[in-house]
């Protein structure tokens, strides 16, 4: 039951103090679920960083294998360019060789003629030169038709090769025939007139003239051979790149897919989460308003009640004589205004023995005090009072004593409560303000118990 003078709170306060811890806790609670929230969202951005780190990477692979690609593609393509013009030059060439043919068979022509009116005898002699110029003739034939294999080599290089390897049978026909006919003219010449000998020598440098045709001949095949290899090699070396290439483009095709996908799905995740966050920003700001509405109420009601004091008894204290109860003090300031309140928990030695309970003070000036203390004493037996509980005694007082209220129990051995409230004015000087006990004789101690306190308001 409250006391004269008690300063009651507002039920309505408690509550808010009540609803100030709930929302306390809940904010604790929903800043540690924001702080996971937020561990998980830098732990999947740290792995989804490293996966995109790893497309990267991938990503610079295939491009370096798809640059090395395009290089090869283009040594390649000046390897093309390099043997095309050297197919031209060998056509060029081969041109040049067919005139030459030409105007050595018209020469050996010439030769027919003449051998034809030196004598008769050498008729054999002419068909057989005759015989020479139709093999001769039917080699610059064959020539020219190199010349023109070789001007369509890029559509068949094994058209050439044959025709080339035709060409050279033919012309070592010719070579060896031309032996002949040097052989057989010079026997048949060496008792002829000197216009024989002409013919002999005229032989012999056709017959030179066919050999070095043979040689060019052999040489030009074996050109062709080679352009022909080089061009397969080429060819071979142009599928590979185009080969590499497709490759690198499919895997570049299928490494951009995953990465969209990846980014995608990422940018979603994220989308969620951000809205999540924003959900529960929106939440936070709604409870940092709150608390800010019941902040300022409390502060309304720390306004009314003061700045508080308070001092508990944690172990049993036995007091045989004046003393200073152990804990129960409070510091007041200069010209400040206090309300006091104190409950102690006491029990009582076997020997009935007065007791009493006060106030000391050190340093600070008073300028008013007045209370009262309430104490129980002794025991009844009417009917809503406990047999063990026994009556009270109330005492005021309106000074700064030791004593301020004393007690002879009518029971002892029992526990019993004490209870102070005052109200105290400081003046110019601030101090401390200590609770005492004392028993009037040593053998009968009293024993203030653990859970009394001293409390005082500021209340200006």
């Amino acid at each position: 039951m409250p006391q004269p003078g008690d300063i009651v709170a507002p039920a309505s306060q408690f509550d808010s103090i009540d609803k100030i811890s709930a929302i306390i806790v809940s904010e604790a609670s929903l800043s540690n679920f924001i702080s996971a929230l937020s561990v998980d969202v830098s732990n999947e951005t740290s792995a989804r960083i490293a996966a995109d780190n790893a497309l990267s990477q991938a990503i610079s692979v295939v491009s370096n294998a798809a640059s090395n690609a395009t290089s090869i593609a283009n040594a390649v393509s000046g390897r093309i360019d390099s043997l095309s013009n050297s197919v031209s030059v060998l056509s060029q060439a081969v041109s040049v060789l067919s005139q030459s043919l030409s105007v050595v068979s018209s020469k050996i022509d010439t030769i027919s003629n003449a051998i034809s009116v030196v004598s008769a005898k050498v008729d054999t002699l002419s068909n057989a030169v005759s015989v020479v110029s139709q093999a001769v003739s039917v080699l610059s034939q064959s020539v020219s038709v190199l010349s023109q294999a070789v001007s369509v080599l890029s559509q068949g290089l094994s058209v050439v090769s044959n025709a080339a390897s035709n060409a050279l049978s033919v012309a070592n026909a010719a070579s060896n025939a031309a032996s002949i006919v040097s052989n057989a003219l010079s026997n048949e010449i060496s008792n002829r007139t000197s216009a024989v000998n002409v013919v002999s020598n005229a032989v012999s440098i056709l017959s030179q003239q066919v050999s070095v045709l043979s040689q060019q001949v052999s040489v030009l095949s074996q050109n062709v051979s080679l352009l022909s290899q080089g061009l397969s090699v080429v060819s071979n070396a142009a599928s590979n790149a185009l080969s590499v290439a497709n490759a690198a483009s499919n895997a570049a095709s299928v490494v951009s897919n995953a990465l969209s996908n990846e980014i995608s799905n990422r940018t979603s995740a994220v989308n969620v989460v951000s809205q999540a966050v924003s959900v529960l920003s929106q939440q936070v700001s709604v409870l940092s308003q709150q608390v800010s509405v019941l902040s300022q109420a409390m502060s309304v009601i720390s306004a009314g009640l003061g700045t508080v004091q308070m001092k508990v008894v944690t172990n049993v204290q036995g007091v045989s004589a004046a003393a200073n109860i152990s804990g129960l003090s409070c510091s007041v300031a200069a010209s400040g205004v206090y309300q006091l309140n104190a409950m102690l928990l006491y029990s009582t030695s076997g020997v009935a023995n007065v007791y009493s309970f006060g106030m000391t003070v050190s340093s600070f000036t008073t300028g008013a005090i007045a209370g009262t203390w309430v104490a129980m004493v002794s025991a009844a037996n009417a009917g809503n009072i406990s047999a063990a509980g026994g009556i009270i005694q109330m005492g005021t007082f309106n000074t700064i004593a030791v004593a301020q209220m004393s007690a002879l129990p009518g029971t002892t051995g029992i526990v019993a409560m004490a209870k102070m409230d005052a109200l105290l004015v400081v003046s110019t000087t601030g101090g401390t303000l200590q609770l005492v006990a004392n028993v009037s004789a040593a053998a009968a101690p009293l024993n203030i118990m653990k859970g009394s306190f001293f409390r005082a308001y500021k209340i200006a």
